[in-house]
């Protein structure tokens, strides 16, 4: 009897032993999940990824969003989902995302004018692009260009500007709304080239287009995007494009920087998050940002709608951005566009 005690004594001492093992390996042991996976364990992101666009269904911003949205989605391993938020500028698209949290999980798709020229002409903006958001990529931009009838005598810009020049304020070319990128173009067309033309509001594209087919104005200046299907029917005459090189399927096109210094004007897309964003976690949107955009299908796909991606750091982002910042604000005080 004392022997077989002794013995169960034994044995339970060896359970216990080996219990207290295995508590210690649980509690030292790191997440092994996480390290096979070269994961950190709190890695970005954990949830749904909303990318709110500030237009509406169908435009080229949105189309922009979907198309890194369909591939960024399998990247992260979470749905990224489209918020369309239409309106007022895009100042309601940036004030729902400079109101986000700043974890990586409300982002924007913004473009120019919502990011850069809204916050001087809306009083209700109350934003500030370099103080409320954090960049982290530039995506494509869309240069400016002007169009003209196929029947016009001016064969370029210079001929334009000199056409302006004898007859001042005479000629008219249409833009397709109140301080809307092509507006402020034409407007510094007018400060640094010295071109003395009328500016005409026509309210949208489709408008403008129809103006000058009908001569009720001799040019028409818009991103390149909205023109291309007239220019490449030849129903309209393409004067010049606002780039720094001749877009594929526009050559032998002059570029508006041979005849006046300067004139590199572009629209654009970017991302954005709210200010504070962590930047290992931008640093990683970026980099898979640029990943995508690498992929030829997606360049393609862009550059049917004239758009050209643009692919970079942060740092380069976030320089562009202020850059194009203190541009826009200039042209807009020297033209007297005040907020509304």
């Amino acid at each position: 009897m004392l022997a077989h005690s002794i013995q169960r004594l034994k044995g339970l001492k060896r359970s216990w032993l080996a219990a207290g093992a295995v508590m210690l390996a649980a509690t030292a042991a790191p997440d092994l999940t996480s390290a096979q996976s070269g994961k950190p364990a709190h890695a970005w992101p954990t949830e749904t990824v909303k990318l709110i666009v500030p237009t509406a269904p169908g435009s080229s911003g949105d189309i922009v969003a979907r198309l890194l949205a369909n591939k960024l989605s399998p990247i992260w391993g979470h749905p990224v989902v489209i918020e369309n938020r239409p309106g007022a500028g895009g100042l309601i698209a940036m004030r729902a995302t400079a109101s986000a949290a700043p974890d990586g999980h409300t982002l924007t798709l913004t473009h120019t004018s919502a990011a850069v020229v809204t916050p001087y002409v809306y009083r209700a903006a109350k934003y500030d692009v370099e103080k409320d958001f954090t960049p982290i990529a530039v995506i494509g931009y869309t240069p400016m260009a002007i169009v003209a009838s196929v029947q016009s005598r001016e064969k370029d810009l210079a001929e334009l500007i000199e056409a302006s020049r004898q007859n001042p304020d005479k000629l008219a070319m249409g833009h397709p709304g109140h301080a809307t990128m092509a507006h402020l173009s034409a407007e510094l067309l007018g400060q640094e080239a010295g071109a003395k033309i009328f500016l005409a509001n026509m309210g949208s594209a489709a408008n403008g287009l129809k103006g000058v087919l009908a001569g009720d104005i001799q040019y028409y200046i818009d991103g390149l995007a909205p023109l291309m299907p007239m220019i490449r029917s030849n129903r309209v005459r393409l004067l010049t494009v606002f780039s720094d090189k001749v877009p594929d399927g526009l050559e032998g096109t002059t570029l508006a920087k041979s005849s006046t210094a300067g004139m590199v004007m572009h629209g654009w897309f970017a991302m954005m998050g709210p200010a504070g964003m962590p930047k290992a976690v931008t640093g990683k949107i970026n980099a898979d940002v640029n990943q995508v955009l690498a992929l030829p299908e997606i360049t393609a796909r862009l550059k049917d709608f004239a758009t050209y991606p643009q692919t970079g750091s942060v740092d380069e982002a976030t320089s562009y951005i202020q850059a194009e910042k203190q541009r826009w604000s200039k042209v807009l005080k020297r033209a007297n566009i005040e907020a509304q």
